[in-house]
């Protein structure tokens, strides 16, 4: 479902508390010519992880998370000290915006994050990739948000 139309933005994160990384996506294109017509077979999507490659395709009935128009970017900034918001562009129509219901512990990168190495209680481990863009005009703002069932985290810097 999430090659149904282009995509244009994403972010990635645990979205259903279970220790998984998932991802969020926006997209479509209204631009194209009259014989094709537009592309808008995506009006949001969240794909959850299962941790071994797999994905679950969930889309704005299940999720809330409706974006209909023609896409462009996806950004993620923290909200308050303790949620996220995700705020999704459509070219020539209004900003959308998605709080993330959970609590999280945000913690502010250094500029020279690469990325992080989480382990959880139960003594598995994640590594999440920092970057300076998510997709197509994307920018999002450089933290990391922590999950509940943390035991610890290192920070790894370029070049380490």
């Amino acid at each position: 479902r999430a090659q149904w139309a282009p995509v244009f933005g994403m972010q990635t994160g645990d979205f259903n508390d279970d220790e998984y990384l998932d991802v969020l996506l926006v997209g479509n294109f209204f631009g194209n010519s009259l014989f094709w017509g537009p592309m808008d077979a995506i009006n949001g999507l969240l794909l959850l992880g299962d941790g071994k490659g797999g994905f679950e395709c969930l889309d704005y009935t299940k999720t809330g998370f409706l974006v209909p128009g023609d896409a462009k970017a996806l950004v993620a900034l923290p909200w308050t000290k303790d949620k996220m918001l995700y705020v999704a562009s459509q070219n020539r129509d209004s900003l959308l915006m998605f709080e993330q219901k959970k609590d999280l512990k945000l913690i502010e990168l250094p500029p020279d994050a690469a990325f992080a190495e989480i382990i959880f209680s139960d003594a598995h481990k994640r590594k999440q990739e920092f970057y300076w863009g998510n997709g197509y005009l994307s920018q999002s703002t450089r933290v990391l948000a922590l999950p509940p069932n943390l035991k610890s985290y290192k920070i790894h810097k370029n070049g380490q």
